[in-house]
């Protein structure tokens, strides 16, 4: 989806806004400026070009309902007072008109719904605090947003799941940093069981088919094990780091953490580990994959990148032969270094 969207008209006297709600231009009365009144680039709150003339505790500017003392009303949400409208994060609320003034952000992924409802039309159920972070998604297409730890007594049993799976990564050391990433994001990120595609193995698909920061959709085929979640979202830190695209460089990185994750959590409840899908049938490269577990080299990650195709046993069957350059432009850094040690349990 093309992250640039038509800016929409705020207010005709006062200024633009962008499609997050940041105020691009402001023309209002004259204030000693020349007549540019107050100029905002990337605010997130409107706010007035001159002080309101209040009378008493009240002010008349777009809404006269409004009072200087109820900037939070019962939505919680922040209410500004040249427009009367509610900041709810992504859009603006018109609690007058009871109507939202702009689409969901995240409307291009659920056709079925209806671009302007709040939360899948069931806000007894669900909530929205500002239309950001990683949303999961339910067997009937309800969405539901995901915080590190939290209880989900809903019974959906999809959201079940990977509520559970994503509470056995944050129960990890790396799996805890990555998440807290993803959750604090600007980038919207969610979670479902499969799209309509002609893939059969999960995979995570970018916003953008561009270069950058975009925020994605995991698909998880219905695989919602520790394994599957945590490598993809791996794919998502990339794609949140300007990083993504698919090369062996950016696999590798993603099986080094699912190993990470994996490996900790069968540590925490005394189950046995698992084998990493990078190690293989060749005792040199295997050498090198146990090495680069324990501490980081970007001679190890040279050799595991450049030797994974011929030797990984996850690529057994030749999946990555085919569109997986080694690495692309944009693979500048080591990302996977940020959460070494990887096994922090043996030091």
């Amino acid at each position: 989806m093309n992250r640039c969207r038509p800016h929409r008209l705020m207010n005709p006297l006062t200024g633009i806004l962008s499609s997050r709600g940041n105020v691009l231009y402001r023309d209002a009365s004259p204030d000693g400026d020349g007549g540019r009144g107050n100029q905002h680039f990337g605010a997130r709150h409107v706010s007035a070009a001159t002080p309101p003339q209040c009378d008493g505790a009240t002010t008349t500017l777009l809404s006269p309902h409004y009072t200087l003392h109820s900037s939070h009303t019962f939505s919680a949400k922040e209410r500004d007072i040249e427009t009367g409208l509610s900041y709810f994060g992504s859009r603006y609320y018109s609690s007058d008109l009871s109507l939202w003034l702009s689409v969901d952000p995240m409307s291009g992924k659920y056709p079925s719904l209806s671009p302007y409802v709040y939360c899948a039309d069931n806000p007894v159920k669900l909530v929205d605090p500002n239309g950001e972070e990683i949303w999961l998604i339910g067997e009937d297409g309800s969405r539901i947003k995901y915080t590190q730890g939290m209880i989900y007594d809903g019974q959906d049993k999809s959201i079940i799941g990977k509520v559970n799976t994503l509470n056995q990564i944050n129960s990890t050391r790396g799996g805890k940093k990555l998440l807290g990433e993803l959750t604090s994001s600007d980038n919207v990120y969610s979670i479902t069981d499969n799209l309509d595609n002609n893939y059969s193995t999960p995979y995570f698909c970018a916003n953008d088919d561009v270069n950058g920061k975009s925020g994605g959709v995991i698909v998880t085929q219905g695989q919602n094990t520790i394994g599957t979640i945590s490598h993809e979202l791996f794919h998502a830190y990339q794609d949140e780091k300007g990083q993504g695209q698919r090369s062996i460089h950016n696999e590798v990185e993603a099986m080094l953490f699912e190993t990470s994750v994996v490996t900790e959590y069968g540590c925490n409840i005394n189950t046995v580990f698992p084998r990493s899908p990078l190690l293989g049938d060749n005792d040199e490269y295997n050498t090198s994959v146990d090495a680069l577990l324990d501490v980081f080299s970007s001679t190890n990650m040279k050799i595991v990148t450049e030797d994974f195709k011929d030797h990984s046993g996850a690529n057994r069957g030749g999946a990555y032969d085919n569109n997986y350059p080694l690495r692309r432009s944009n693979h500048s850094k080591h990302l996977i270094e940020n959460f070494y040690p990887l096994m922090p349990w043996k030091n």
